[in-house]
């Protein structure tokens, strides 16, 4: 079989094409785009030790004011708002350690119909409301590694660990 075709090289079959936007503090070297260097001054350091110092603090502010073995939802709440508004955690860890799994059940009871056990948490809470958290995330880790969850399991696993940093025994 004997097949002559001319084909033309036609960029929409390929994606499109992205224009290379090159900011004016940036030089062009070997193609690569890298900021220009600049000195660090003694200004830049002091802020820097500040900022750690600032870090250290917040930690261990949040360690003496909340027991994360002995706390209720609103109090893991306020922890890790603090600790976002810090710049400490990503969005995403405070978003993990602050879903409400109590109105995720009256969600799906009131407006799905969907017969839901009355709690989703995996460990118990006292009276007032407060459960140890770093047990309640060592469990959910373990629940989805064991059905094959990974992204969740990568999520309590860091949750866990910012846990266990609040965690002044």
């Amino acid at each position: 079989m004997n097949v002559n075709s001319t084909v033309a090289f036609q960029p929409s079959l390929y994606g499109k094409t992205h224009k290379l936007n090159v900011n004016p503090d940036s030089e062009v070297v070997n193609s690569f785009i890298t900021p220009k260097k600049t000195n660090t001054t003694q200004e830049q350091i002091v802020n820097l030790k500040q900022k750690q110092k600032d870090s250290i603090n917040v930690w261990e502010d949040l360690s003496n004011d909340y027991d994360v073995r002995n706390a209720t939802f609103d109090e893991i709440s306020d922890i890790t708002l603090q600790l976002y508004e810090a710049g400490e955690i990503s969005f995403k860890d405070h978003a993990t350690l602050t879903f409400d799994w109590n109105r995720g059940v009256e969600y799906f009871r009131q407006n799905l119909q969907i017969p839901v056990k009355s709690d989703l948490n995996l460990t118990p809470a006292n009276s007032e409301g407060k459960r140890d958290w770093i047990a309640e995330y060592e469990e959910r880790a373990k629940q989805d590694l064991k059905f094959g969850n990974i992204l969740g399991y990568h999520s309590n696993q860091k949750a866990l660990s910012i846990l266990k940093r609040l965690n002044v025994q």
